[in-house]
């Protein structure tokens, strides 16, 4: 079992009964691709405005190492020479860290919006 004792009663609390090793390894690759937004926005400006970390919690360090090595260690992997360029590329639909939509940002009456309620509309 990838996630192995209290750290799948722990994502089993956290994500529900049906947390599974393909969920855990959507969380880790999804809090890399976080790092990697993060890293773009202060080195090359935001990356894309819309991207959001879809998840509550993070995955544990553990886990996350271990995705992380499998995904630097895939021959066709994020980070292959040529399917990224760097972690900004890479084709969107693919597992690539870094394929950015490259959306700007919403304008003032969009982003009024998102945040008001439905009755205030």
């Amino acid at each position: 079992d990838a996630t192995g004792g209290w750290r799948a009663s722990e994502y089993r609390a956290r994500f529900g009964g049906d947390f599974d090793a393909a969920k855990l390894r959507a969380l880790c690759v999804a809090h890399v691709r976080g790092l990697a937004w993060c890293a773009h926005y202060y080195y090359h400006g935001c990356a894309d405005w819309r991207w959001h970390f879809g998840f509550h919690y993070a995955p544990y360090a553990h886990d996350l190492a271990a995705v992380a090595a499998e995904l630097a260690a895939a021959a066709d992997g994020p980070w292959a020479e040529g399917a990224a360029g760097d972690v900004a590329g890479g084709a969107a639909g693919s597992e690539s860290i870094g394929a950015w939509g490259g959306e700007g940002p919403l304008r003032p009456v969009q982003q009024l919006a998102a945040v008001l309620p439905p009755s205030s509309a």
